[in-house]
């Protein structure tokens, strides 16, 4: 699996919470989640079994990678500096691929830090503190850069945006960037980079 680590492409979206952590929850209907495959950033191949690269933490006690484990509420996973992960979500639900040093809470999924790409089919809201972003089936890419700025892309469908103060709308091959409740208008996005997160999210997810 050949991952585009040449891309600076991050898509921003809602406030983040203090600590310096972003938080954002992925909130797919009914889901159960699942460990998938992990493998080495920017190689096909997959993590050498002397490299864990994936920390797997159920209340306060970490557990052993293992393809296909059965994840539940308030499990913490995070990946190390040069390792990928996917988790999948239950049944054709979709599901979101963790880069590097990136790190999500299992309940819907929260991401705490990092990068992930998504493809989830069916009506979600991906949520933060004072942003909720409603969509139905969409593939995005969506990184949480510091504690009050969160950036969009959406790579196919769309997007509703909205803080208290306002709501946007991002389509295909735009990108919004949220600062605190602030929410950025959508720009267009290179078509060539919308096209290579595109082609990475066929890869991973079909």
């Amino acid at each position: 699996m050949k991952l585009a680590n040449n891309l600076n492409v991050i898509l921003t979206c809602p406030r983040i919470a203090a600590i310096g952590l972003a938080i954002l929850s992925l909130a797919l209907s009914n889901c159960a989640y699942r460990m998938g495959e992990r493998f080495a950033y920017g190689h096909a191949r997959p993590l050498e079994p002397s490299n864990p690269g994936v920390k797997i933490t159920r209340q306060g006690r970490e557990l052993p990678y293992a393809q296909d484990l059965r994840l539940e509420q308030g499990d913490l996973i995070s990946t190390s500096s040069d390792s990928c992960v996917v988790v999948w979500g239950k049944g054709s639900s979709g599901g979101v691929l963790l880069y590097p040093q990136a790190g999500i809470e299992i309940g819907s999924i929260r991401l705490l830090f990092g990068k992930m790409l998504a493809k989830v089919r069916g009506a979600f809201q991906v949520k933060s503190h004072s942003v909720t972003a409603s969509v139905e089936g969409t593939i995005f890419l969506i990184e949480a850069k510091r504690a009050d700025v969160v950036d969009l892309m959406v790579i196919e469908g769309a997007v509703r945006f909205a803080s208290v103060t306002q709501s946007v709308v991002v389509t295909e091959g735009n990108r919004s960037i949220a600062r605190g409740t602030q929410v950025g208008q959508p720009v267009r996005v290179d078509p060539r980079v919308v096209q290579a997160w595109r082609d990475q999210a066929r890869t991973v997810f079909n």
